[in-house]
């Protein structure tokens, strides 16, 4: 019963978010509830206020503590990188996994015009990253991720990068930087 009242709780603070949303659409109620959502900060307190309800002593039963890096990093191997819309466009000669750089949700996946497959992450130091053209899409939209848990995979060709750090979308300088 008890876990039952959790998904219940759960439902109806989605459906309030996503109630609250469509009426900010329509104009008929003034809130930030999309940038509360998802925005790094007030995503962060959201989602551990939510992670306190459904499990109010703190844990987590999945856990495993770690010691070492889950990953070695293959985004820093690109061939070469260029400014592109509001990122940066990195090529590749081997194919790559593109793995999580730490715990985050998926707030986006889908197919846009401009960058093909497109997957957006807030990660949980607020950090909001979109990579596109990929290759395939496995994860859903709202579904927590696991660092260094596979993202994406790619094969030779490109990727598109935009990091979003504090409300400023990073350049292709400090992409660079970001990635290492």
């Amino acid at each position: 019963m008890k876990n039952k009242m959790k998904w219940i709780m759960a439902f109806l603070i989605t459906f309030s978010v996503v109630a609250i949303s469509l009426f900010e659409k329509n104009g008929m109620m003034q809130t930030n509830i999309k940038e509360i959502t998802s925005s790094g900060e007030d995503f962060v307190m959201l989602r551990n206020w939510t992670k306190g309800l459904l499990n109010p002593d703190g844990t987590t039963p999945d856990s495993i503590t770690v010691t070492a890096p889950l990953y070695e990093g293959k985004l820093a191997t690109f061939s070469t990188m260029q400014p592109f819309s509001n990122g940066s466009l990195l090529s590749y000669k081997e194919n790559i996994s593109i793995r999580a750089r730490q715990d985050g949700l998926v707030i986006f996946t889908g197919h846009t015009q401009s960058l093909g497959k497109t997957m957006t992450i807030i990660y949980e130091n607020g950090e909001n990253v979109t990579y596109g053209f990929l290759d395939e899409l496995t994860i859903l939209p709202y579904t927590s991720i696991k660092e260094g848990e596979t993202i994406s995979n790619l094969t030779t060709g490109r990727l598109y990068l935009q990091v979003e750090k504090k409300g400023t979308i990073l350049d292709s300088t400090a992409i660079k930087e970001w990635i290492k």
